[in-house]
């Protein structure tokens, strides 16, 4: 199967950008970084590291840092918000600060290139999943979903375009306020807020991707303008989306 030069996929409180080609100036973002090479290295620099040859890396929440690999082989940059309960396991795991820090050791407990490009959706999520679970050597205990938080992401999903507050959606499903949020981390794994956040982010890309003008989308998605959107994006991500749209 063909695949695009430069592919983006959300899960709950992240992203998957895989693309080809990538060399970045200094920057930093909100968001864990971890970037996988598999069948070349790569070079990462901060202001107080440099590190070569390297295949697989994490990178901790708002440390600057500039990547460097030319080649026409696919890498992948896994993006999770760091309230996400999957950073967690990493912070605890890997005491995640200031330091880049290089786990080429892990390299083996990395899914093939194959099922990051092919998975998709709850697939993709719990290949994500599983693959931190195996480095961090932590699990996250299954459950079943609330059918109240299945009916209230239903509902967001459904409202991106209005302003949504917290009170309506526990009124809508008949919870007090702080018991919603209090259920809807624990099952969901990510503060009802910053679930929102990458819901907007998600909405207003794939609405750009389907023909949609930079400003139209952002309404779509539920952001006040471009500028918004932009800096909301760049304060994630550390690039602009034009940039990583760009074909």
């Amino acid at each position: 199967m063909k695949h695009q030069k430069q592919i983006l996929k959300f899960i709950n409180g992240g992203a998957i950008y895989i693309c080809k080609d990538v060399s970045t100036q200094m920057h930093h973002h909100h968001a864990i970084q971890l970037t996988i090479t598999f069948n070349q290295t790569f070079e990462i620099v901060s202001p107080n590291q440099s590190c070569k040859n390297c295949r697989f890396v994490i990178i901790p929440e708002n440390v600057s840092h500039q990547f460097n690999c030319t080649s026409e082989e696919y890498q992948v940059f896994i993006y999770l918000d760091p309230f996400n309960r999957l950073s967690q396991l990493l912070k605890n795991k890997f005491t995640l600060k200031s330091k880049i820090i290089v786990a080429d050791n892990l390299f083996e407990e990395i899914p093939s290139l194959d099922k990051w490009l092919e998975l998709k959706g709850d697939d993709l999520q719990k290949l994500t999943i599983g693959f931190v679970e195996r480095i961090t050597d932590c699990i996250i205990a299954p459950f079943d979903k609330d059918i109240r938080i299945i009916k209230s992401i239903e509902y967001l999903a459904d409202n991106l375009d209005k302003a949504i507050r917290i009170s309506d959606v526990a009124n809508f499903v008949c919870l007090s306020e702080s018991r919603y949020a209090h259920l809807f981390k624990i099952q969901v794994g990510i503060p009802f807020r910053r679930y929102i956040l990458w819901l907007r982010i998600q909405k207003t890309l794939l609405s750009i991707l389907t023909g949609n003008s930079f400003t139209i989308a952002c309404y779509d998605g539920g952001f006040t303008d471009l500028s918004h959107f932009n800096r909301t994006f760049k304060e994630m991500f550390g690039n602009s989306p034009s940039a990583i749209l760009k074909s």
